[in-house]
């Protein structure tokens, strides 16, 4: 999950809740998944069940190339390098301060030959997405993208349409928090409705426009609470958006996307064997709206 994404969302008195220890390859993690943990240790933000399910995931690939984009506290990157035993895994962040318990990390367990971080990188800017990452696999075909950056969907979208033409066939693109929208409206509801709810001042704030962070996020969020309280209904395009186009891109032929899955942590899409121009190719064009269901 992108670091600044984390600091849109602004949750620091929820920040410790469900933290958790949590031991891999003789490594020791802190399950936070809510984030606001910064103590030295190697901070992943997501839940048990989830991580469970990356290890499944991981399972099947033997020696991946892989990119992740979202690096924050820096504890998934570790801990994909150890469950995945990656070819090379290339993450990238858009916040520039490097994250030293994951050099630590990187460094003590030599991993530096197979594991490359790029910060102070948007995963919007797809020339530079593109460049890093036709440069860091000299043009092999990627096996697995992990997206936990910005859950907005413009910048989703972007840099989905960028990679997902350089994975190989039967290649997996993993986009979390696919219903963050939705989890943040709940959040959102519930702090404006209760002055004692824990989420108060944050909805508060949020709704106020006075969150701490100039992410793009902060706008998003600000939007959903007026559309909670009763206000129009917000014009941006929510993340969801991007999980029906890849359903209705399935149902297309040739669209390059075989099979797509949607659960509680994450929509995972399938690359199918028809050839994608890497650079041109785009999803609108692939999966047109021809029902009007995205109208």
């Amino acid at each position: 999950m992108d670091a600044d994404y984390l600091a849109a969302m602004a949750l620091p008195d929820l920040g410790s809740l469900g933290a958790r220890p949590f031991w891999f390859g003789g490594v020791e993690f802190r399950l936070a998944p809510l984030g606001g943990l910064r103590s030295g240790a190697l901070v992943v933000v997501k839940p048990l069940e989830e991580v469970e399910r990356y290890q499944e995931l991981l399972e099947r690939f033997d020696a991946p190339r892989i990119v992740e984009m979202g690096i924050a506290y820096g504890g998934s990157v570790a801990l994909f390098s150890l469950m995945a035993q990656p070819e090379r895994l290339v993450a990238i962040e858009l916040n520039a301060e490097r994250e030293p318990v994951l050099d630590e990390f990187i460094a003590e367990h030599r991993l530096g030959d197979r594991v490359h971080l790029h910060y102070g990188t948007d995963q919007a800017d797809t020339v530079r997405l593109a460049a890093i990452v036709d440069a860091e696999f000299d043009g092999a075909p990627l096996d697995l993208v992990i997206d936990d950056a910005s859950h907005l969907y413009d910048e989703t979208l972007a840099s989905f349409e960028a990679l997902f033409p350089r994975l190989r066939p039967g290649g997996e693109y993993v986009i979390e928090d696919w219903s963050c929208d939705h989890g943040i409206r709940a959040l959102l509801a519930a702090g404006l409705a209760d002055p004692d709810h824990p989420t108060h001042a944050w909805a508060a704030a949020t709704l106020a426009g006075e969150g701490r962070s100039r992410h793009a996020g902060q706008t998003a969020q600000t939007e959903i609470a007026a559309a909670t309280l009763g206000g129009p209904t917000t014009s941006r395009r929510p993340l969801t958006r991007l999980a029906l186009q890849l359903v209705l891109a399935s149902a297309e032929p040739d669209s390059g996307v075989a099979h797509v899955e949607t659960g509680p942590y994450w929509t995972k899409v399938t690359r199918d064997q028809a050839p994608l121009a890497a650079g041109t190719w785009r999803l609108a064009d692939t999966a047109p709206d021809h029902f009007g269901q995205l109208a």
